[in-house]
Protein backbone atom coordinates (compact mmCIF):
# COMPACT_ATOMS: atom_id res chain seq x y z
CA UNK A 1 0.00 0.00 0.00
CA UNK A 2 2.51 2.19 1.02
CA UNK A 3 5.05 1.40 -1.97
CA UNK A 4 2.56 3.55 -4.28
CA UNK A 5 1.93 6.00 -2.61
CA UNK A 6 5.65 7.43 -1.84
CA UNK A 7 6.06 7.73 -5.81
CA UNK A 8 3.25 9.32 -6.31
CA UNK A 9 3.66 11.90 -3.10
CA UNK A 10 7.06 12.41 -5.49
CA UNK A 11 5.54 12.97 -8.53
CA UNK A 12 2.69 15.16 -7.15
CA UNK A 13 5.37 17.25 -5.07
CA UNK A 14 7.84 17.87 -8.31
CA UNK A 15 5.12 18.45 -9.96
CA UNK A 16 3.79 21.42 -7.64
CA UNK A 17 7.00 22.50 -7.88
CA UNK A 18 7.16 23.04 -11.22
CA UNK A 19 3.95 24.22 -12.24
CA UNK A 20 4.54 26.85 -9.00
CA UNK A 21 7.63 27.97 -10.64
CA UNK A 22 6.41 28.50 -14.25
CA UNK A 23 5.85 31.96 -15.10
CA UNK A 24 4.85 33.58 -18.26
CA UNK A 25 6.72 35.77 -19.94
CA UNK A 26 4.65 38.36 -22.46
CA UNK A 27 5.56 38.52 -26.15
CA UNK A 28 2.84 41.44 -27.34
CA UNK A 29 4.48 43.66 -26.66
CA UNK A 30 7.91 41.72 -26.15
CA UNK A 31 9.27 41.73 -22.74
CA UNK A 32 12.38 40.62 -20.89
CA UNK A 33 12.34 39.50 -17.76
CA UNK A 34 14.86 40.55 -14.99
CA UNK A 35 15.68 37.94 -12.74
CA UNK A 36 15.79 38.55 -8.64
CA UNK A 37 17.26 36.31 -6.60
CA UNK A 38 15.73 36.60 -2.82
CA UNK A 39 13.99 39.57 -3.88
CA UNK A 40 17.55 41.40 -5.36
CA UNK A 41 17.73 41.90 -8.92
CA UNK A 42 20.72 40.36 -10.68
CA UNK A 43 21.98 41.17 -14.22
CA UNK A 44 20.44 37.76 -15.42
CA UNK A 45 17.41 37.86 -18.09
CA UNK A 46 15.15 35.19 -19.21
CA UNK A 47 13.28 35.90 -22.95
CA UNK A 48 9.86 35.76 -23.36
CA UNK A 49 7.69 32.62 -23.15
CA UNK A 50 7.12 29.89 -20.96
CA UNK A 51 10.31 30.12 -17.96
CA UNK A 52 10.99 28.33 -14.80
CA UNK A 53 11.60 30.28 -11.24
CA UNK A 54 12.33 28.39 -8.20
CA UNK A 55 10.03 28.61 -5.56
CA UNK A 56 9.00 32.08 -7.25
CA UNK A 57 8.77 34.72 -5.77
CA UNK A 58 10.67 34.15 -2.95
CA UNK A 59 13.79 32.65 -3.99
CA UNK A 60 13.76 33.25 -7.87
CA UNK A 61 11.47 36.35 -8.87
CA UNK A 62 11.56 38.49 -12.06
CA UNK A 63 10.71 41.78 -13.16
CA UNK A 64 8.94 42.35 -16.56
CA UNK A 65 10.67 45.05 -18.80
CA UNK A 66 8.74 45.86 -22.39
CA UNK A 67 11.64 46.16 -24.58
CA UNK A 68 10.04 47.08 -27.83
CA UNK A 69 10.09 50.67 -29.39
CA UNK A 70 9.43 53.65 -27.42
CA UNK A 71 8.06 56.46 -29.46
CA UNK A 72 8.72 59.84 -27.98
CA UNK A 73 6.86 62.85 -28.73
CA UNK A 74 8.66 65.75 -26.47
CA UNK A 75 6.67 68.28 -25.49
CA UNK A 76 6.91 71.34 -27.48
CA UNK A 77 9.95 73.39 -27.08
CA UNK A 78 10.27 77.28 -26.74
CA UNK A 79 13.21 78.96 -27.56
CA UNK A 80 14.30 82.34 -28.11
CA UNK A 81 16.97 83.50 -30.79
CA UNK A 82 19.83 86.05 -30.93
CA UNK A 83 16.88 88.29 -32.28
CA UNK A 84 14.74 87.42 -29.41
CA UNK A 85 12.08 85.91 -31.52
CA UNK A 86 10.41 83.00 -30.00
CA UNK A 87 10.04 79.76 -31.91
CA UNK A 88 7.94 76.58 -31.10
CA UNK A 89 10.46 73.24 -31.73
CA UNK A 90 8.80 69.88 -32.31
CA UNK A 91 11.05 66.86 -31.05
CA UNK A 92 10.47 63.42 -31.70
CA UNK A 93 12.34 60.15 -30.83
CA UNK A 94 12.57 56.66 -30.74
CA UNK A 95 14.31 54.73 -28.11
CA UNK A 96 14.41 51.05 -26.76
CA UNK A 97 15.45 49.69 -23.96
CA UNK A 98 18.62 47.53 -23.47
CA UNK A 99 17.72 43.85 -23.53
CA UNK A 100 20.63 42.91 -21.09
CA UNK A 101 21.01 42.03 -17.41
CA UNK A 102 23.20 45.09 -17.19
CA UNK A 103 21.11 46.98 -19.40
CA UNK A 104 18.12 46.67 -17.80
CA UNK A 105 19.11 46.97 -14.16
CA UNK A 106 20.32 50.84 -15.16
CA UNK A 107 16.88 51.26 -16.96
CA UNK A 108 14.65 50.32 -14.07
CA UNK A 109 16.92 52.45 -12.28
CA UNK A 110 16.38 55.29 -14.35
CA UNK A 111 12.83 55.03 -13.26
CA UNK A 112 11.67 52.97 -16.21
CA UNK A 113 9.83 54.30 -18.93
CA UNK A 114 8.02 57.25 -17.73
CA UNK A 115 11.97 58.47 -15.52
CA UNK A 116 14.17 57.76 -18.98
CA UNK A 117 11.10 60.47 -20.71
CA UNK A 118 11.71 62.96 -18.00
CA UNK A 119 15.50 62.57 -18.24
CA UNK A 120 15.24 62.96 -21.65
CA UNK A 121 13.31 65.87 -22.06
CA UNK A 122 15.00 68.03 -19.50
CA UNK A 123 18.48 67.28 -21.51
CA UNK A 124 16.75 68.02 -24.80
CA UNK A 125 15.35 71.55 -23.30
CA UNK A 126 18.16 72.44 -22.10
CA UNK A 127 20.34 72.14 -24.81
CA UNK A 128 18.15 73.46 -27.62
CA UNK A 129 18.16 76.37 -25.17
CA UNK A 130 21.77 77.30 -25.35
CA UNK A 131 21.87 76.41 -29.03
CA UNK A 132 19.03 79.20 -29.34
CA UNK A 133 21.17 81.83 -28.01
CA UNK A 134 24.60 80.79 -28.62
CA UNK A 135 26.70 83.23 -30.81
CA UNK A 136 29.00 80.85 -32.34
CA UNK A 137 27.04 77.45 -32.96
CA UNK A 138 23.25 79.14 -33.01
CA UNK A 139 21.50 80.85 -35.13
CA UNK A 140 21.92 84.17 -36.01
CA UNK A 141 17.86 85.41 -36.55
CA UNK A 142 15.19 83.14 -36.79
CA UNK A 143 15.01 82.93 -40.44
CA UNK A 144 17.91 80.65 -39.78
CA UNK A 145 16.57 78.81 -36.59
CA UNK A 146 13.62 77.99 -38.80
CA UNK A 147 16.05 76.30 -41.58
CA UNK A 148 18.10 74.51 -38.97
CA UNK A 149 17.12 71.36 -38.42
CA UNK A 150 20.16 69.31 -39.56
CA UNK A 151 22.19 71.48 -37.29
CA UNK A 152 20.12 71.24 -34.28
CA UNK A 153 19.41 67.44 -34.77
CA UNK A 154 23.40 67.24 -34.36
CA UNK A 155 23.63 69.72 -31.66
CA UNK A 156 20.88 67.40 -29.83
CA UNK A 157 22.54 64.02 -30.86
CA UNK A 158 26.25 65.54 -29.70
CA UNK A 159 24.27 66.73 -25.93
CA UNK A 160 22.68 63.37 -25.50
CA UNK A 161 25.23 60.76 -26.52
CA UNK A 162 28.54 62.93 -25.62
CA UNK A 163 31.52 61.21 -26.53
CA UNK A 164 29.99 58.19 -28.22
CA UNK A 165 29.66 59.98 -31.37
CA UNK A 166 32.61 59.14 -33.99
CA UNK A 167 35.12 62.24 -32.67
CA UNK A 168 35.93 64.78 -34.71
CA UNK A 169 39.68 65.56 -34.72
CA UNK A 170 39.73 69.66 -34.87
CA UNK A 171 39.17 72.47 -32.52
CA UNK A 172 36.53 74.07 -34.94
CA UNK A 173 33.07 73.58 -34.19
CA UNK A 174 31.00 70.96 -35.44
CA UNK A 175 28.21 73.48 -36.60
CA UNK A 176 30.75 75.95 -38.10
CA UNK A 177 32.05 72.74 -39.99
CA UNK A 178 28.05 72.33 -41.44
CA UNK A 179 28.59 76.01 -43.17
CA UNK A 180 32.33 75.40 -44.58
CA UNK A 181 31.69 71.85 -45.64
CA UNK A 182 28.30 72.31 -46.56
CA UNK A 183 26.54 71.80 -50.35
CA UNK A 184 26.41 74.33 -51.40
CA UNK A 185 29.26 76.27 -48.87
CA UNK A 186 28.04 78.96 -46.79
CA UNK A 187 29.83 82.34 -46.03
CA UNK A 188 29.89 83.18 -42.13
CA UNK A 189 26.55 85.13 -41.35
CA UNK A 190 27.14 87.33 -38.19
CA UNK A 191 30.05 90.16 -38.56
CA UNK A 192 31.30 87.99 -34.92
CA UNK A 193 31.88 85.11 -36.94
CA UNK A 194 33.05 87.15 -40.28
CA UNK A 195 35.69 88.79 -37.40
CA UNK A 196 36.38 85.18 -35.94
CA UNK A 197 36.94 82.99 -39.03
CA UNK A 198 37.43 85.52 -42.16
CA UNK A 199 35.22 86.97 -44.59
CA UNK A 200 35.55 83.33 -46.44
CA UNK A 201 36.72 81.06 -44.27
CA UNK A 202 40.56 81.95 -44.02
CA UNK A 203 40.89 81.16 -40.88
CA UNK A 204 39.52 77.86 -41.17
CA UNK A 205 41.10 76.89 -43.99
CA UNK A 206 44.53 77.87 -41.97
CA UNK A 207 43.29 75.64 -39.46
CA UNK A 208 42.41 72.66 -41.16
CA UNK A 209 45.89 73.16 -43.15
CA UNK A 210 47.21 72.45 -39.70
CA UNK A 211 45.03 69.41 -39.23
CA UNK A 212 44.78 67.77 -42.07
CA UNK A 213 41.51 68.78 -44.25
CA UNK A 214 40.67 65.68 -45.46
CA UNK A 215 41.11 63.86 -42.16
CA UNK A 216 38.95 66.05 -40.74
CA UNK A 217 36.41 65.97 -43.90
CA UNK A 218 36.40 62.54 -43.60
CA UNK A 219 34.88 62.28 -40.11
CA UNK A 220 32.89 65.28 -40.46
CA UNK A 221 31.15 63.37 -42.95
CA UNK A 222 30.98 59.99 -40.28
CA UNK A 223 29.35 62.33 -37.92
CA UNK A 224 26.95 63.57 -40.63
CA UNK A 225 26.13 60.03 -41.71
CA UNK A 226 25.12 59.29 -37.78
CA UNK A 227 23.38 62.49 -37.95
CA UNK A 228 21.14 61.30 -40.61
CA UNK A 229 20.70 57.98 -39.61
CA UNK A 230 19.16 59.32 -36.38
CA UNK A 231 16.85 61.43 -38.03
CA UNK A 232 15.76 58.61 -40.53
CA UNK A 233 15.19 56.26 -37.25
CA UNK A 234 18.27 53.96 -38.19
CA UNK A 235 20.52 54.83 -35.19
CA UNK A 236 22.03 52.30 -32.98
CA UNK A 237 23.38 54.66 -30.47
CA UNK A 238 23.51 52.86 -27.02
CA UNK A 239 23.26 55.26 -24.07
CA UNK A 240 24.33 53.43 -21.29
CA UNK A 241 23.77 55.81 -17.87
CA UNK A 242 19.62 55.06 -19.31
CA UNK A 243 19.92 51.69 -20.23
CA UNK A 244 18.81 52.60 -23.76
CA UNK A 245 19.54 52.38 -27.21
CA UNK A 246 18.28 55.65 -29.24
CA UNK A 247 17.35 54.61 -32.85
CA UNK A 248 15.61 57.72 -34.11
CA UNK A 249 16.30 61.75 -32.75
CA UNK A 250 14.21 64.19 -35.45
CA UNK A 251 12.99 68.12 -35.52
CA UNK A 252 10.40 68.67 -37.21
CA UNK A 253 9.07 72.23 -38.81
CA UNK A 254 10.30 74.74 -36.34
CA UNK A 255 7.32 77.35 -36.41
CA UNK A 256 7.05 81.44 -35.07
CA UNK A 257 5.06 82.09 -32.11
CA UNK A 258 2.22 84.94 -31.66
CA UNK A 259 2.76 88.22 -33.68
CA UNK A 260 5.66 86.88 -35.18
CA UNK A 261 3.75 84.26 -36.67
CA UNK A 262 1.19 86.77 -37.77
CA UNK A 263 4.18 88.60 -39.32
CA UNK A 264 5.88 85.68 -40.92
CA UNK A 265 2.31 84.85 -42.72
CA UNK A 266 1.95 88.19 -44.13
CA UNK A 267 5.42 88.15 -45.44
CA UNK A 268 5.18 85.22 -47.10
CA UNK A 269 1.83 85.72 -48.38
CA UNK A 270 3.04 89.45 -49.59
CA UNK A 271 6.30 87.42 -51.32
CA UNK A 272 3.87 85.31 -53.09
CA UNK A 273 2.24 88.36 -54.72
CA UNK A 274 5.01 90.14 -55.14
CA UNK A 275 6.39 87.15 -57.20
CA UNK A 276 2.78 87.01 -58.94
CA UNK A 277 3.10 90.16 -60.01
CA UNK A 278 6.31 90.05 -61.89
CA UNK A 279 5.38 87.20 -63.45
CA UNK A 280 2.07 88.64 -64.78
CA UNK A 281 4.40 92.11 -65.99
CA UNK A 282 6.50 89.27 -67.57
CA UNK A 283 3.67 87.65 -69.37
CA UNK A 284 2.41 90.74 -70.71
CA UNK A 285 6.00 91.88 -71.94
CA UNK A 286 6.19 88.82 -73.80
CA UNK A 287 2.42 89.36 -75.57
CA UNK A 288 3.58 92.66 -76.34
CA UNK A 289 6.59 91.65 -78.20
CA UNK A 290 4.33 88.83 -80.31
CA UNK A 291 2.03 92.24 -81.06
CA UNK A 292 5.07 93.94 -82.44
CA UNK A 293 6.03 91.01 -84.73
CA UNK A 294 2.39 90.49 -85.86
CA UNK A 295 2.00 94.51 -86.37
CA UNK A 296 5.29 94.11 -89.14
CA UNK A 297 3.30 91.01 -90.80
CA UNK A 298 0.80 93.33 -91.15
CA UNK A 299 2.28 96.52 -92.49
CA UNK A 300 2.68 98.59 -89.25
CA UNK A 301 5.27 99.94 -87.16
CA UNK A 302 4.47 99.53 -83.57
CA UNK A 303 6.78 100.50 -80.63
CA UNK A 304 6.99 97.73 -77.41
CA UNK A 305 5.95 100.25 -75.70
CA UNK A 306 2.70 101.24 -77.72
CA UNK A 307 2.16 97.40 -77.96
CA UNK A 308 2.16 96.86 -73.89
CA UNK A 309 0.09 99.68 -73.93
CA UNK A 310 -2.50 98.08 -76.27
CA UNK A 311 -2.45 94.69 -73.89
CA UNK A 312 -3.23 96.66 -71.24
CA UNK A 313 -5.79 98.29 -72.29
CA UNK A 314 -7.59 95.09 -73.33
CA UNK A 315 -6.64 93.45 -70.13
CA UNK A 316 -8.81 96.14 -68.19
CA UNK A 317 -11.87 95.85 -71.13
CA UNK A 318 -11.38 91.75 -70.83
CA UNK A 319 -14.74 92.04 -69.63
CA UNK A 320 -16.15 95.48 -70.08
CA UNK A 321 -17.98 97.30 -72.82
CA UNK A 322 -14.18 97.89 -74.32
CA UNK A 323 -12.95 100.48 -77.26
CA UNK A 324 -11.06 100.19 -80.29
CA UNK A 325 -7.85 101.60 -80.04
CA UNK A 326 -6.89 103.93 -82.74
CA UNK A 327 -4.38 103.84 -85.65
CA UNK A 328 -4.51 99.90 -84.80
CA UNK A 329 -5.36 97.53 -87.98
CA UNK A 330 -8.16 95.23 -86.70
CA UNK A 331 -5.93 92.18 -87.59
CA UNK A 332 -3.80 93.34 -84.93
CA UNK A 333 -6.66 94.02 -82.41
CA UNK A 334 -7.60 90.47 -83.18
CA UNK A 335 -4.38 89.60 -82.07
CA UNK A 336 -4.21 92.03 -79.06
CA UNK A 337 -7.69 90.06 -77.77
CA UNK A 338 -6.46 86.25 -78.25
CA UNK A 339 -3.46 87.49 -76.53
CA UNK A 340 -5.58 88.82 -73.53
CA UNK A 341 -7.94 86.57 -73.57
CA UNK A 342 -11.02 88.73 -74.65
CA UNK A 343 -13.24 87.28 -76.77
Amino acid sequence: MFDGIFPALIVLTAGAFVLQGLRKIPAKPPHKALVTIFGARVEKTKNEGWRFFPLYPYWYGYIPVKVEKVDHNLPPQIIRTPDLAELTVPISMTWTPIATGEGLKTFINNGGESGVKNILEDIVAERLRNWAIAKEEGPVEWQEAMAAGEKASATLLKAILGDRLIPIPSEIPTLVLFSYFGSPKKKPRSEEDKLKWGENWEKVDEILEREGKEKVREAFERRRQEVIRARQGNGTFELPQLGIVINRLNIGEIKPNGNLAKSAELKVKEEQERKAEVYEVETDLIKARSLVEAAKKSGQSLTLKEAFQIIMEWKTTREGRGFTVPGVAPAIAEVAKIFTGRK
